[in-house]
């Protein structure tokens, strides 16, 4: 286990980077500082280690510049700081196609590497790999809650699920920091029912709850206050795409906590979030330029019909 900074833990624990290897660092204006006190650490590990700062992008997922794509695959690992995801973009995905392995921290704060990042690897990965092995053997998963979440959706075990648990040692292993999440893309047109976000949504804790219906996969009115009508205005901004049930996600990162950075949202224990919009880089069908997430407090979780998790709290037996 590493021990001292919590950039230390990032370079040896997460990636386990080796002296004899090149590390790339990409960030933008906004998150220089994380990053200069990165490389700051990396300077005393790896062989060569370089930055490279970007225009913030305007949406997660919108492409790097062509220099960032062609740098990211002379590298043996990489470090994407920067204020929106560069994870599931195609400069990304090439990159680890080729074995790079990556780490992405859109919107980490300081803070949230001090508090999220030292975290007890070994029970998370092992609690991650039993949520993989039950989805695995579902067909549908429903969401409920005491403010009146009732959403059913199908998903496809042929589907990637992803395995954000902080661990990316392999060639080509790819994630986000703070650890702590597994996820995945239901299966397009199959959400019914009611969605009643109480956590945070649009990178900030909502102002009162926001109450979705949802029917064949596309959200058809959206009730509450401020953040409502930021989500109505979205949708009339981005069209019907914009509207999908995109992916879903269960948090399992006993350190994190809700503070409106989705980064960390995502990955708060026993709660779950549901994203709108765009979600062929988790391998889906929809394309929209915006990807939304609304994080659930405290939900009851069924896959097919065995309760996995209830009021927050995981039903899993000893693992």
């Amino acid at each position: 286990m590493a021990k001292g900074s919590p950039y230390k833990v990032i370079l040896e624990r997460c990636l386990a980077v080796r002296p004899g290897e090149i590390a790339l660092i990409v960030t933008d204006n906004k998150k220089r500082s994380i990053a200069n006190r990165l490389l700051d650490e990396a300077q005393k590990t790896v062989r060569e280690v370089g930055i490279v700062e970007i225009t913030e992008r305007k949406a997660d997922w919108e492409e790097p510049p062509d220099f960032v794509s062609s740098s990211l695959k002379k590298c043996n690992a990489a470090f994407i700081i920067t204020s929106k995801s560069l994870l599931n973009t195609k400069a990304s995905k090439e990159a680890a196609e080729i074995g790079v392995r990556i780490a992405s921290l859109p919107g980490i704060t300081e803070d949230m590497v001090n508090r999220a990042i030292d975290v007890d690897y070994v029970s998370m990965a092992k609690l991650n790999q039993r949520i993989i092995e039950m989805l695995l053997k579902t067909g549908s998963v429903t969401i409920q809650s005491p403010r009146g979440t009732n959403l059913k959706f199908n998903i496809d075990p042929e589907r990637h699920i992803f395995n954000n648990n902080g661990l990316y040692y392999k060639e080509g292993d790819a994630g986000t920091l703070p650890p702590g999440s597994v996820l995945l893309a239901p299966i397009e047109g199959s959400a019914e029912g009611r969605l009643v976000i109480d956590g945070s949504l649009f990178g900030q804790i909502v102002d009162s709850p926001v109450k979705l219906e949802i029917q064949a996969g596309k959200v058809v009115d959206v009730k509450g206050g401020k953040a409502a009508k930021r989500l109505q205005d979205l949708f009339s901004q981005h069209g019907p795409e914009a509207t999908t049930v995109a992916e879903f996600g269960i948090g399992t990162n006993p350190k994190a906590k809700l503070s409106g950075i989705p980064i960390e949202d995502e990955k708060t224990f026993g709660n779950c979030y549901i994203s709108l919009g765009s979600n062929v880089g988790l391998g889906g069908r929809v394309f929209a330029r915006t990807h939304a997430s609304a994080i659930l407090r405290k939900p009851t979780i069924l896959f097919d019909k065995k309760k996995i998790a209830q009021g927050g709290k995981f039903l899993l037996g000893k693992l």
